[in-house]
């Protein structure tokens, strides 16, 4: 395998690319946040769009005087949920994103493009060795989108 990606990751940006990798290889680990039997396009849709306003806050976070007010935020948060269990030491690398996010401000958009970059490129070997796991992600039937993140439902058609 050519790396794990993770899902909610402190740094970096998620899109639906590197997404669909992680999510594949949570699938490959038979990870607890998974469920069988269930549509993992809804799964994956569901997950996702947290993983969405994971970077709308990162995004905020480049503006001067609004990163103080997002790095004690992230802290705050940090310290009372580990966002993400799959990924090892996901609330102290939050907590280090806050930090981080309070006295650099907008210079963390320069590790966040050069993790994104990394990221991309583990996503690329990913789905060149495993083609078949990505194509699970297709799905007969259409699904529902309200207005709330994390509420999918399926459609048969």
């Amino acid at each position: 395998m050519t790396g794990t990606l993770y899902l909610r990751d402190a740094f970096g940006w998620h899109s639906e690319y590197t997404d669909k990798v992680a999510f594949a290889q949570l699938t490959d680990k038979n990870s607890s946040c998974i469920t069988p039997g269930v549509c993992l396009q809804r799964q994956f849709e569901e997950r996702s769009s947290y993983n969405r306003l994971g970077n709308s806050v990162k995004i905020l976070g480049y503006v001067p005087v609004i990163n103080v007010i997002i790095g004690i935020l992230i802290l705050t948060v940090s310290k009372f949920n580990n966002l993400d269990p799959n990924r090892p030491n996901n609330k102290q690398l939050w907590m280090v994103r806050g930090v981080a996010m309070i006295f650099t401000g907008p210079l963390l958009i320069v590790i966040d493009l050069i993790k994104f970059l990394y990221d991309c490129r583990i996503a690329s070997k990913y789905r060149q060795e495993y083609p078949h796991n990505i194509r699970q992600f297709d799905h007969t039937h259409e699904h529902t989108y309200p207005l709330l993140p994390g509420l999918v439902e399926c459609v048969y058609i």
